[in-house]
């Protein structure tokens, strides 16, 4: 448990606020020069979890090849992950469908069988992540807010007429941040950019 607040701020995605936060957080880590901070490991994934399925919204993501242990884009992994228990995405092939109704409700796969239908390159993890991130629209990112603090005073103005706007680095975590929260999310919140 990352956060816990009270349910009447639940409409404000305090908890994509946070894992933004933290994206933030990496990249900038990784920025200064810390080996292997450029990606946020948000833990343990269980496909079938509902709660768990927030995790698969964030772009580029990667689930870990349970054989190979290379990472795989999530756009790849999940239609496999949606009809199998189990799949090793770098040999697609291997993966197990249960042949009973009753396998797959209590999440035994000792029945599935092997199948055959899936192309085997799965591994390559190509940079094709990027062109497919999702972006939100010009006038979406017009009514992003930043903010900063002066004497315990919090000053806003729009992202795009701030001093951030100028410098790319800061304008990506902006843009990024934004986009990561959604149209909705990111025009109730105020960014507060490093």
């Amino acid at each position: 448990v990352y956060l816990m607040y009270a349910p009447k701020w639940e409409a404000h995605s305090l908890g994509k606020l946070s894992a933004v936060k933290e994206i933030a957080l990496a990249q900038e880590l990784s920025s200064y020069g810390a080996p292997g901070m450029g990606y946020l490991y948000m833990g343990f994934y269980i496909h079938t979890c509902q709660k768990m399925k927030y995790k698969g919204q964030y772009a580029p993501s990667f689930l870990l090849d349970p054989e190979e242990y290379t990472w795989c884009p999530t756009e790849k992994a999940f239609p496999l992950l949606d009809n199998h228990l189990y799949v090793p995405f770098s040999k697609p092939t291997r993966a197990a469908r249960p042949t009973a109704p009753a396998a797959q409700a209590s999440g035994n796969d000792a029945t599935a069988e092997p199948i055959n239908e899936y192309d085997d390159d799965m591994s390559d993890n190509e940079d094709e992540t990027a062109s497919s991130e999702p972006q939100l629209s010009d006038e979406a990112l017009a009514a992003v807010q930043v903010g900063q603090i002066r004497g315990g005073t919090i000053y806003t103005m729009p992202a795009q007429s701030s001093r951030h706007w100028a410098n790319s680095y800061t304008r990506g975590l902006i843009t990024r941040a934004a986009t990561l929260l959604g149209e909705e999310a990111s025009q109730k919140v105020i960014l507060l950019p490093p």
